[in-house]
């Protein structure tokens, strides 16, 4: 670790990156759009909604990378489970941001 140092260091920070800075800027922007009176209600609905967000994403991803098997010959298999992923993570940040410019607005 003390020998690759600028690697440890780099490979710390992408770790932080995705764990910290994501939930910063949630955070950030659920305090722009929450009035302190809804703060009660809403965030613990929002930290509820994340817990169900991580775990429904965990059985997808066990589901897909698992038991489920498209028609397609051997070698397309993990293309085609790739692109079954990367489409609903596309569909996720639509809906993300379509959320987003509504609450905005």
């Amino acid at each position: 670790v003390l020998t690759n140092w600028t690697s440890s260091l780099f490979y710390v920070s992408s770790e932080l990156w995705g764990d910290v800075m994501l939930s910063l800027l949630f955070w950030g922007m659920a305090n722009e759009t929450t009035r302190l009176q809804d703060a009660g209600i809403i965030y613990p609905l929002l930290g509820v909604g994340a817990n169900v967000a991580q775990a429904s994403s965990g059985a997808l991803m066990k589901f897909v990378s698992g038991t489920w098997q498209p028609n397609v010959p051997a070698g397309e298999v993990w293309g085609v489970k790739l692109r079954l992923l990367m489409g609903v993570v596309m569909m996720c940040g639509v809906g993300i941001a379509s959320t987003h410019a509504y609450i905005m607005h």
